[in-house]
């Protein structure tokens, strides 16, 4: 998010690395939310968040990143957890946006809202209110137009 691209990698790997030397019996249960699922998520919009920031085939290889990332928390999580499915979609929709997929993003989109109908949850329409603003770009769409609309109706509803 400061740009330090290199340093944000160097930290993600160092996370992932942690992870894996934690013993669950070990930890306090007030971390037994940060699971593998959750650590995927974060990560994955921390790739898509530095995919934004670069150019080529940089962009292209983040962004595949964040993908794998994000789709791996979604098979990962708990089907309980249906605000971080959510929220996961989000991700996914927002780093397709990133790289001007249009059809996933409409299609991770259209998932998220899904999931999301009935939610209120602040958290979940500031990610669709972000989202909504970041496919401005692409409103001459019919597609992105329409779910543009459906966006902008989720959020009303959920605050």
């Amino acid at each position: 998010m400061c740009g330090d691209l290199e340093e944000s990698q160097r930290a993600a790997q160092e996370a992932e690395d942690a992870f894996t030397r934690i013993r669950p019996a070990d930890e306090p249960p007030h971390t037994a939310f940060f699971d593998e699922a959750e650590l995927s998520a974060t990560l994955g919009v921390a790739h898509q968040i530095a995919a934004k920031q670069t150019s080529g085939r940089q962009r292209t290889h983040r962004a595949e990143q964040s993908l794998a990332l994000l789709t791996n928390a979604l098979r990962l999580r708990p089907a309980a957890r249906v605000r971080s499915r959510a929220f996961d979609h989000i991700g996914l929709a927002r780093t397709h946006l990133a790289v001007g997929e249009l059809a996933g993003a409409c299609q991770e989109a259209t998932t998220a809202l899904t999931i999301a109908e009935g939610l209120h949850s602040t958290r979940i329409a500031d990610r669709l209110s972000e989202l909504h603003d970041e496919t401005e770009t692409y409103a001459s769409s019919s597609d992105i137009s329409v779910l543009r609309e459906r966006l902008e109706d989720a959020v009303t509803t959920m605050r």
